[in-house]
């Protein structure tokens, strides 16, 4: 039987890369790493926060409309676990990134 080991995620580490990455290269591995630790989180706050991150890399990349789509998604989230201090920064993330492009939020 082969068992598979699903390696440790450093949330801290992962939070502070989210908001410096600064090539096309490293943004790809910060967000592949978020997507691994989407797949194994086990609250809303925690999906939440990974969401939050992600739209900020995308956001700092300036990548599609999926940073302000995971900025929304995180802000409800949130609001569901009554985290209303993050809430309003993951609204004012993705407002920020849709204005920035000239996108209106859905």
């Amino acid at each position: 039987m082969i068992e598979t080991v699903r390696a440790s995620i450093d949330n801290d580490a992962l939070f502070e890369r989210s908001g410096r990455v600064s090539t096309p290269e490293a943004s790809e591995a910060c967000l592949a790493e978020i997507t691994r630790a989407l797949e194994s989180v086990k609250t809303l706050s925690e999906r939440a926060r990974l969401l939050l991150w992600r739209a900020r890399v995308r956001s700092n990349q300036g990548l599609d409309h999926g940073a302000s789509e995971d900025a929304a998604a995180a802000m409800a989230l949130f609001q569901m676990a009554d985290d209303t201090e993050l809430a309003i920064g993951a609204a004012n993330l993705g407002a920020a990134h849709a204005a920035r492009f000239g996108w209106r939020l859905r």
